[in-house]
């Protein structure tokens, strides 16, 4: 999903500053949930009318997420789920999926603890079918970010016209089902490694495909 809606908090509009911030629901036991709704439809079938929300990017939203508050997705809907903080980027995204890194994001990169063997031969997969992709690496990413935790990134070099957005898409949904979690793609260009996760895959890793 591309855009979410989150009610105010009550109190906002009592403060001068522009910092948005969202209303809680709390559980009968007291655990209390950011709400995070799919549609405004949804969002009014739960608050009263006059409560203000704001329509935000999923991206926005995750960059300012407290890392230790879970998620309430389409409350009181025949759709609502309980997200933890560090699912809620999958969710966000349409449920487990790829996601992009924008040029200049400050990141921590590093090989796996663990190898995750399944995904790799999904991304394998994917690549051979694609036939675009010239060759593949994977490496551990830690986005400089709040709420962000580490995970894979998949890097790709492709044929000069191929559609990084499509084949990334392929890649990360696969990738992403085999770990329930996110995934990075990234574009790697050997003749001008300037972003650390490509310049670290290039230098430090060996392809997990090759054309």
């Amino acid at each position: 999903m591309e855009t979410v809606f989150v009610p105010r908090s009550s109190e906002e509009a009592t403060r001068a500053d522009e910092e948005f911030r969202p209303a809680w629901i709390s559980s009968p036991e007291g655990v209390h949930y950011i709400p995070v709704f799919t549609s405004i439809e949804r969002l009014d079938a739960l608050f009263p009318a006059e409560t203000g929300y704001m329509q935000i990017s999923a991206d926005d939203l995750l960059s300012g997420w407290p890392a230790e508050v879970d998620a309430v997705i389409d409350a009181a809907s025949p759709d609502e789920r309980i997200v933890e903080a560090e699912g809620l980027a999958a969710e966000l995204g349409g449920g487990p999926g790829p996601r992009t890194v924008p040029a200049g994001t400050r990141v921590a990169v590093g090989d796996p603890v663990e190898e995750p063997t399944a995904a790799l031969r999904a991304v394998e997969r994917v690549c051979r079918a694609a036939g675009a992709v010239v060759t593949a690496y994977r490496a551990q990413v830690a986005i400089d970010a709040p709420g962000e935790r580490p995970h894979l990134a998949i890097g790709i070099v492709l044929d000069p016209d191929a559609d990084f957005g499509e084949i990334a898409k392929q890649i990360g949904d696969v990738a992403a089902a085999e770990l329930a979690g996110p995934v990075s793609v990234v574009p790697v260009d050997p003749a001008a490694p300037e972003e650390a996760i490509a310049s670290y895959m290039l230098a430090e890793t060996h392809p997990i495909f090759a054309r």
